[in-house]
């Protein structure tokens, strides 16, 4: 059985034991660290949408456009991408074919952007014609931590070559997949070695299902504080993920950070 800590111990004495027995043989032993709006948020766009688009063109009537089950995914680094065949809804007809997504998440907090663009390729019967079907769709959003969704403007052109052509502009709100709120935690399992620890953690983003982002710990414990300075850095899947977190560790409890600071799905954070 391991001996408890003496309460009288100061300082890196204490701190350094602490680390020791604190080594993680469960969960309930891993440093955790909660976060999320409105000051540190991570916002994990990843999931399926309709995505609706108003059409207007001089020789076709305007018409809703719309992305039936289009999935958008988000990697360690920001980049959004998608790719896959789907029906797409042209007024009250559709049209089958494949889309790819490219684009990026970037800024961070209340000003995370979300821009990237759908090419769709396809062919369907509309207004009792059958045509081939060019849509080139460009979106500019910004996430609303209020309402939990992005809004913005999309802009771009459709082509029903044996029809006519029309223009995509207007306003738009995208609502986030459920369990996407902008919260994540960091578990890490350290251990010292004179000053300095070393050890892994995991980042879990809110989502469903969740995405976790592996990473490695660096870090060290000045001679004359309590507060442990640590380095993130995420490694093959997760090579995106970057984060200075400094704390006063207390294990099988939620700690409290006093720095974060790094990039997380392409977003900054900072408290």
């Amino acid at each position: 059985m391991t001996s408890p800590i003496k309460t009288h111990c100061f300082g890196t004495v204490l701190l350094l034991s602490t680390l020791q027995f604190g080594i993680a043989q469960s969960d309930s032993n891993l440093l955790t660290f909660v976060f999320g709006p409105p000051a540190t948020p991570v916002w994990d766009i990843s999931g399926t949408y309709q995505i609706t688009n108003h059409m207007q063109g001089a020789k076709l009537r305007p018409m809703e456009i719309v992305f039936h089950d289009i999935i958008l995914s988000v990697d360690d680094k920001g980049k959004v991408g998608g790719a896959g065949t789907i029906l797409t809804y042209a007024g009250d007809d559709y049209v089958g074919g494949d889309y790819k997504v490219s684009g990026k998440v970037s800024g961070g907090g209340e000003k995370t952007q979300v821009k990237f663009n759908v090419k769709f390729n396809g062919n369907g019967i509309v207004s009792d014609v059958s045509t081939t079907c060019k849509i080139n769709a460009k979106y500019n959003l910004t996430v609303l931590p209020a309402v939990l969704a992005m809004g913005g403007k999309v802009t771009g052109n459709a082509n029903f070559k044996q029809l006519g052509n029309g223009d995509l502009k207007s306003d738009i709100v995208l609502p986030l997949p459920p369990g996407a709120d902008g919260g994540w935690i960091v578990k890490m399992d350290v251990y010292p070695y004179g000053r300095k620890i070393s050890g892994s953690a995991m980042m879990l983003v809110n989502n469903i299902p969740t995405t976790t982002l592996a990473t490695k710990v660096t870090g060290n414990v000045p001679s004359k504080s309590l507060v442990v300075k640590t380095k993130l850095s995420g490694y093959g899947n997760s090579s995106g993920a970057k984060l200075n977190l400094d704390f006063v560790p207390v294990y099988g409890a939620t700690n409290l950070p006093s720095k974060v600071e790094g990039k997380i799905l392409g977003q900054k954070v900072k408290n």
